[in-house]
């Protein structure tokens, strides 16, 4: 059954949203926008560049209420773009009508393993490169208080983003392999 409902699956790096997004898009009947689309290099990253160039509140506002102006699926990782962006995008995506999902891990370590490893390795996206000798990565030591540091951040930004919102949403957890 089609989806006609344009919603927003709020998320981190690494949970998942990429396949998450995939098969909700499969079952839509609504465009996708390009996956993170506010991160600077991405299609909407105008927005996200103009505000750390300009930091305008009203630019800010009125470049999200463009980006939401077409109904569509959107994948946001609150962990790649400054506060005031994801703040931006909520509101503009209440207004319009959106949705929302949150799509996390319930075991942070899995993600954050799987975040470090990626960036080492260069393995990550359809464009990853290979590292020549990929297996050296795991001789370094894990860098655990810079791991414990990013997901304190990280989860304090996807609980104020779920606490600001108004409307009722789904909160959707990775479930660890067994």
């Amino acid at each position: 059954i089609p989806m006609t409902k344009p919603f927003i699956i709020w998320t981190l790096q690494r949970t998942g949203g990429t396949n998450l997004t995939q098969r909700l898009v499969e079952r839509a009947g609504l465009p996708v926008t390009e996956h993170e689309p506010l991160n600077r290099e991405r299609v909407h990253g105008w927005v996200t560049r103009r505000w750390l160039e300009d930091q305008d509140r009203q630019a800010l506002a009125e470049g999200m209420k463009q980006v939401c102006a077409a109904p569509s699926i959107m994948k946001h990782c609150v962990e790649m773009v400054p506060w005031e962006v994801t703040e931006a995008l909520l509101h503009a995506s209440v207004a319009a009508g959106f949705g929302h999902m949150f799509l996390y891990r319930k075991r942070p370590v899995d993600r954050l393993l799987s975040l470090h490893f990626a960036r080492l390795s260069g393995m990550w996206g359809p464009g990853m490169a290979r590292a020549g000798d990929a297996d050296a990565m795991y001789d370094e030591p894990l860098p655990v208080q810079a791991l414990a540091d990013h997901e304190r951040r990280c989860s304090w930004l996807l609980d104020r983003k779920s606490t600001r919102l108004n409307s009722s949403h789904e909160w959707i957890s990775r479930m660890p392999s067994s």
